[in-house]
């Protein structure tokens, strides 16, 4: 539920993007109807953050996340 943590809408963004990615159907609709929940709080720059951060946890193999 994110109780008691700070709020980061630039890696919830980049996770929900990496999660839609992995999956299909239902769970990929609902991983990309909370991503954009979050990017319509987010900037344009932070959304450019976000999908920059996804792509290099994945390149990594997931060893190099924020």
């Amino acid at each position: 539920m994110g109780q008691d943590v700070p709020q980061d809408f630039v890696l919830a963004h980049m996770w929900y993007s990496i999660g839609a990615k992995a999956s299909s159907g239902d769970e990929r609709k609902t991983s990309l109807e909370n991503r954009n929940h979050v990017a319509a709080q987010m900037t344009t720059s932070q959304i450019g953050k976000a999908h920059e951060m996804a792509r290099h946890c994945q390149d990594t193999r997931f060893k190099e996340c924020e």
